[in-house]
């Protein structure tokens, strides 16, 4: 975020904050929705630092090789973790 230069519009702009949460949420979709969902995101990017960081999602998460979205894709798995209790 900082080296996009939006870790200030995430703080105070509520659109912004709600558009990149959008892309944190990815993986909890089934794995067959992320790449529509992804370029519908994608077409949403309407500033320059928006852009760079939907480049570099496409990059490093929808077009990887060594991960697949279905291998990112948490959707319906079950939950490896107590933090769900401990909160």
């Amino acid at each position: 975020m900082q080296e996009l230069a939006l870790q200030r519009a995430y703080s105070e702009d509520d659109a912004v904050y709600r558009y990149i949460r959008k892309f944190i949420a990815l993986p909890f979709l089934p794995h067959r929705q992320n790449r529509p969902m992804f370029l519908r995101l994608q077409a949403e990017a309407q500033t320059e630092p928006l852009q760079n960081l939907v480049t570099y999602i496409r990059q490093q998460q929808m077009e990887s090789t060594v991960f697949l979205p279905k291998n990112w894709s948490v959707y319906q798995q079950a939950i490896r973790t107590n933090d769900d209790i401990e909160g």
